[in-house]
């Protein structure tokens, strides 16, 4: 465009400095002629040119040439009507170039305003697009979020063992979400209403977590049933941040979420951080959403435990079933064939328990087996088990380093029972068993032997009086 330009303008400083010679040849050779003819062919001529470029700087170029032809004749004080002429053109040319002037100039200032319109358009539109941009990006946030959610909750849905699925969940959370120094997962104990810490996941080894209970957090959320979220502790009303840290856990921010299955209260998943304003709410959204999942996932684990454990043991005395207990048995007896172990098998039995059912009830009945069970179990040490063997029969292995210490300790749970008092309507139940003892080796080296020994024994005892103990 620069080459156009410079172009152009040498085109017309050419055309200007050829009209200046062919003025001044004019008035050098045809002074005596009076005829106006090559005057008027230079004006048209010039008009001409002025016409023909239509841009601003054949203007600049004839103005100064009629200025100086008018100055020229002037000076040689030429006839007046040619004066006349020049200074009727420098007037005509005036007002082209006014009206020229005037026309561009309103043309500029639409082009400006035009020009205005565009920029604000690209402002509108590029702030649209960063809105745009922003959009996107949180679109693409949350859709990764949505995937992350699939995945955990692929990762849990089929995990039934507890400890390892609060150690996904306390995992997943921290990678989620991204923020927060430490998560943290209190289940909730309605026996005795408390939190207990069942697990956590730190982000340094540095941290340490000391509030294995809880602190006025949880049970804020507990009452409340609703998400917790605290920017800064220390300027929150709802709570006192010398009382929250003298739990042993210090911190700034905080995000708690309650974990509910079928309308029961489970726990609480909770983050928190150091620094202040950590958590946003869209990650309490995300936390919530994190707990609904685990909270199927958590009460599932808690039915498959009870399953187990009511496939083990006995729902009553929380004494092992018959046939877990024959297993560990059979198991102990393999281990003694090879080493030196001596361990024996009682057979308890409690005396006259059908005429305590029919006089009192089935449900005294099951708190006096409660009673005995809790007093066995008191007694019993390590690689020692108990079975619920029948109805009101426990079987027991115990080990046997001392003889008279095993006595006692046999004979101790006797008395116990038989001076423990069960009340019921204003009534005092008291009981009495009678125990038949057998010893590995001596009295067989088999599971079979073992038993049927103990239970011949058991019924010698019940024959000559019961409440006793026989070992031979």
């Amino acid at each position: 465009m620069n080459n156009v330009n410079a172009k152009r303008n040498f085109f017309v400083f050419l055309i200007f400095f050829f009209q200046v010679i062919c003025f001044l040849t004019i008035f050098f050779f045809f002074q005596d002629i009076n005829f106006h003819f090559p005057f008027l062919v230079l004006l048209v001529f010039s008009a001409s040119f002025f016409i023909l470029l239509r841009f601003e700087i054949g203007l600049t170029v004839y103005i100064v040439e009629m200025i100086i032809l008018s100055l020229f004749f002037l000076i040689v004080k030429y006839p007046y009507p040619f004066c006349m002429y020049f200074l009727l053109m420098i007037v005509i040319q005036g007002v082209r170039y006014y009206r020229y002037k005037t026309k561009h100039t309103v043309q500029l200032d639409s082009l400006n305003l035009e020009l205005e319109s565009i920029k604000e358009a690209a402002n509108i539109n590029n702030v649209q697009y960063l809105e745009l941009l922003k959009i996107n990006e949180a679109l693409e946030k949350k859709i990764s979020r949505f995937t992350d959610l699939r995945k955990f909750s692929e990762d849990i849905i089929a995990n039934l063992d507890l400890n390892e699925l609060l150690n996904v969940i306390t995992q997943k959370v921290m990678e989620i979400i991204a923020r927060g120094d430490v998560c943290l997962i209190y289940l909730f104990d309605h026996k005795n209403e408390s939190f207990n810490l069942a697990n956590s996941y730190l982000a340094s080894s540095k941290l340490k977590v000391r509030a294995k209970k809880g602190d006025p957090c949880e049970h804020w959320v507990f009452r409340q049933r609703t998400p917790l979220i605290l920017t800064d502790i220390l300027r929150d009303f709802r709570f006192d941040s010398e009382e929250v840290f003298s739990y042993g856990r210090e911190f700034r921010s905080l995000i708690s979420v309650p974990i509910i299955s079928r309308n029961k209260f489970l726990g609480v998943i909770r983050m928190d951080s150091i620094m202040t304003e950590e958590f946003t709410a869209d990650d309490l959204r995300l936390l919530d959403i994190i707990a609904a999942l685990s909270a199927i996932a958590i009460d599932n684990a808690f039915l498959f435990q009870m399953m187990e454990e009511l496939a083990v043991h006995d729902s009553l005395t929380k004494f092992y079933l018959r046939r877990e207990f024959l297993n560990l048995f059979d198991k102990r007896i393999a281990q003694a064939q090879n080493k030196t172990d001596y361990f024996a098998v009682l057979m308890i039995d409690i005396d006259d328990f059908k005429n305590c059912n029919d006089n009192f009830g089935h449900i005294t009945g099951d708190l006096v087996l409660k009673s005995i069970a809790r007093i066995i179990r008191s007694v019993l040490m390590k690689e020692e088990y108990a079975c619920r063997y029948g109805g009101e029969e426990f079987l027991i292995l115990l080990n046997v380093r001392d003889k008279n210490e095993f006595e006692q300790r046999i004979e101790l749970i006797r008395q116990t029972i038989e001076s423990s008092q069960i009340r019921i309507r204003r009534q005092v139940v008291n009981v009495t068993v009678t125990i038949g003892v057998a010893f590995f080796p001596q009295d067989g080296k088999s599971t079979s032997d073992l038993i049927e020994a103990s239970d011949n024994r058991l019924y010698k005892g019940k024959r000559t009086g019961k409440n006793k103990i026989i070992y031979e």
